[in-house]
């Protein structure tokens, strides 16, 4: 199941977590061009919701 969100006001916080997760600061080259991007609504913002997901363990016991 996938979750679109384009309401800029309700992306600009998700979109600035994922910035400083990724990027370090919000004071980034990369993070700045990509959060002008979501203030200005040109960006979406998908939340990937699994139905269900395998794991694997292939250590050594």
């Amino acid at each position: 199941m996938v979750k679109i969100s384009t309401d800029v006001e309700d992306n600009i916080p998700i979109a600035e977590r994922i910035m400083i997760k990724y990027t370090g600061n919000l004071e980034n080259k990369v993070a700045k061009m990509l959060m002008d991007g979501v203030r200005a609504g040109q960006s979406a913002i998908l939340e990937i919701s699994p139905e269900y997901y395998s794991t694997w363990d292939h250590s050594e016991s």
